[in-house]
């Protein structure tokens, strides 16, 4: 498997300014340095055969509402996983839920 060469943050924010994207958010180089770019850059796929002008500005709303949305979601989906497997009244550890879930849905 061939490795990715590796990209500065300013090359990968000209790479995104060649793509289109108007950088409009003064910190999008900071910005960039604090999050992963690839999981960042899936946020344009919506966008790829799109005309409009696309800012940086609206991808970043878009991927922080996001992980705002997955920290509120997560703990209750655990819970509900949880729950589900001890409704039966056995008291099962994380691992045996764990297993049991990976036997249902492999």
């Amino acid at each position: 498997m061939q490795l990715k060469p590796f990209f500065s943050y300013e090359q990968r924010l000209k790479a995104l300014k060649g793509k289109g994207i108007i950088i409009d958010d003064p910190m999008a180089l900071e910005f960039l340095e604090s999050v992963n770019y690839y999981r960042f850059s899936a946020y344009l796929l919506p966008f790829k055969n799109k005309s409009e002008n696309l800012s940086f500005s609206r991808i970043r709303r878009i991927y922080e509402f996001d992980c705002k949305l997955r920290a509120l979601i997560f703990p209750v989906i655990e819970l509900l996983r949880k729950t589900h497997w001890l409704a039966d009244g056995m008291k099962a550890t994380d691992s045996e839920c764990d297993d049991r879930m990976l036997a249902i849905n492999p």
